[in-house]
């Protein structure tokens, strides 16, 4: 069962994107692991506190990580990464 979380700042205007993309995410996810679609979960995390850099208002991060069942060949984490 594999887990997708998405994390960004709230002072990025991505949130009308987000689904879109993971719902690819899934896809990918599918073709690469050899899972099925219904076992693929994804959360969004939307922070407003938080300090990245200098703490410059204007810096942001978009941080995505993928939780695999253990097993999965090498070569199948590094497609899956890229």
């Amino acid at each position: 069962m594999p887990v997708t979380l998405l994390e960004y700042t709230d002072n990025l205007a991505i949130g009308e994107k987000i689904k879109s993309f993971l719902l690819r995410a899934h896809e990918s996810l599918v073709a690469i692991i050899k899972t099925d679609l219904t076992t693929c979960r994804s959360t969004i995390t939307k922070h407003q506190d938080y300090v990245v850099g200098d703490g410059d208002a204007k810096n942001a991060f978009i941080q995505l990580s993928v939780r695999i069942l253990p097993g999965r060949s090498e070569a199948t984490k590094q497609e899956l990464g890229n």
